[in-house]
């Protein structure tokens, strides 16, 4: 069977070319060039457009040249794998982790990326509440249950810091931002009233949340269980005083809307680990 593309397709795949990277492919014979301008920059607006709305504070690090550059070379380079409009922030994401940094590119610019593109993955992301919890149950006594919708990200650069505002936009514009040595716990999530948040967390916040997000809900493990499984590894010199700390994380997680409730345990009488 003759599979050898048709003149036509030939001629779109040479017309296409030719709008993602002019400088290495020209347009077709006969195309106009006022007419092929206008699909240039069709093509061009729609996926910038796209970007600067899920990416504006990379896009105002960078400034317009910069960003420009970046957009450009995105069109031409990248080989975008899905048809979905909603999905070019997702592919830009893909291109830049597998074009690694720029010579230009301020250090911080793919975390920052990640970190915008993570609230759109969270506005977007399909899941379903979690059933037969109480809101307001005691979270030591029974287990905690998370926002369904949630995600735990850890950074080398402050990301929440670097944002296009009066009182710290000026500072990350004038120097490389350099990563620090202590990481950035990022927690995001979407609340019952359907809003992204985000919140940064502790190293020791973000291990007792990493141990609820690993947790089996077939199992009922409770809050103190989880809080005092995690004193023994960290070894603090008080463990209660650390359950009781932890007591307090879980509360204002829950008044975030982080943690949506708790399960009830079938062990009322809620033992703690000591010795385990």
């Amino acid at each position: 069977m003759n599979t050898a593309p048709l003149p036509f397709q030939l001629f779109q795949r040479a017309f296409l070319a030719s709008l993602r990277d002019p400088h290495r492919s020209r347009a077709p014979d006969g195309v106009p060039t006022g007419r092929w301008r206008v699909y240039r920059e069709l093509l061009y607006n729609k996926i910038e457009a796209s970007l600067a709305a899920c990416f504006p504070n990379s896009r105002a690090l960078l400034g317009p040249r910069a960003w420009t550059r970046l957009v450009k070379a995105f069109i031409a380079e990248h080989r975008c794998l899905g048809p979905c409009y909603r999905e070019i922030p997702d592919e830009f994401m893909h291109y830049l982790q597998a074009r690694g940094p720029g010579a230009a590119d301020p250090p911080c610019l793919f975390e920052l990326a990640h970190h915008e593109w993570m609230e759109l993955v969270l506005m977007i992301a399909e899941a379903e509440a979690p059933a037969e919890i109480d809101p307001a149950g005691d979270l030591l006594a029974n287990t905690p249950v998370l926002a369904p919708v949630l995600s735990l990200s850890c950074y080398r650069f402050p990301v929440r810091a670097i944002a296009p505002d009066r009182s710290g936009w000026s500072r990350w514009k004038k120097r490389a931002v350099e990563a620090e040595t202590v990481p950035h716990f990022m927690l995001g999530f979407r609340n019952a009233e359907d809003e992204v948040r985000f919140t940064e967390l502790s190293a020791v916040t973000a291990q007792l949340v990493q141990r609820l997000i690993d947790q089996d809900p077939a199992q009922a493990v409770t809050g103190r269980e989880i809080l005092w499984r995690l004193a023994v590894d960290s070894g603090p010199p008080d463990p209660e005083r650390f359950v009781s700390y932890g007591a307090a994380t879980l509360l204002e997680l829950r008044a975030q809307g982080a943690i949506v409730g708790v399960r009830r345990s079938p062990n009322p009488s809620n033992e703690t680990l000591r010795g385990t």
